[in-house]
């Protein structure tokens, strides 16, 4: 082994061994501001103004926890920074075409940031109904990094059946939520508790139904 191979291992060798968990805390750019990427996950800073500020703010706050804490876990920074932070889990949601004819099968497609339990929903004026676990696809522990369509059960289909928008909500969540278990529907106003929670993630969609 050459002399100059020699100081290159030594000097990434030492690197690691001195590099901290905060290290990989960081602000990354956005559509609505901006986000703190921590290790492989990624939080949205809650905060209606004075955006900026917080961000660097709970920056500074989760460099110091990671490294008290030794590592990086996202549960463990959810339940520390519950209600100040809210995890990203969802890399895209989108739906095949723009427009869709009346009874025409609608596809969903769907890509994670993070292993995650996924519910979608059908949005109402007054309320929300799941559609997603149902009879004939039970299975919602979805896998980070994968292409996933709804449905995926050639089962059944997603359809509308009357004109006009038809809008579909996401939720994604680090722990399964215990509320769809007894009841399939909710109300605007539990959907909105629940979709503020420090380990939920949600997405909208609307489609136009001609």
């Amino acid at each position: 082994m050459s002399r100059l191979i020699t100081i290159l291992l030594i000097i990434a060798l030492s690197t690691s061994l001195y590099a901290k968990p905060s290290d990989s805390v960081h602000i990354i750019a956005s559509k609505n501001g901006g986000m703190i990427q921590v290790g492989k996950f990624v939080f949205r800073v809650v905060a209606e103004e004075k955006v900026k500020e917080a961000l660097k703010y709970m920056e500074s706050k989760i460099k110091k926890f990671v490294d008290a804490y030794n590592g990086i876990d996202a549960n463990a920074i959810i339940e520390e920074f519950d209600r100040e932070l809210q995890i990203v889990i969802v890399e895209e949601f989108t739906a095949d075409n723009k427009e869709y004819n009346l009874s025409e099968p609608i596809r969903l497609k769907l890509n994670l940031r993070q292993e995650a339990f996924v519910y979608l929903l059908g949005v109402n004026k007054d309320k929300s109904c799941l559609v997603f676990p149902n009879a004939h696809d039970r299975k919602n522990q979805y896998k980070a990094d994968t292409n996933y369509s709804f449905p995926s059960n050639p089962n059944y289909e997603l359809q509308s059946n009357a004109k006009g928008k038809e809008k579909f909500m996401l939720l994604t969540s680090t722990k399964e939520i215990v509320a769809f278990k007894s009841s399939r529907c909710a109300t605007q106003k539990s959907i909105k508790a629940l979709s503020q929670n420090s380990w939920v993630d949600s997405s909208y969609i609307v489609i136009d139904v001609k």
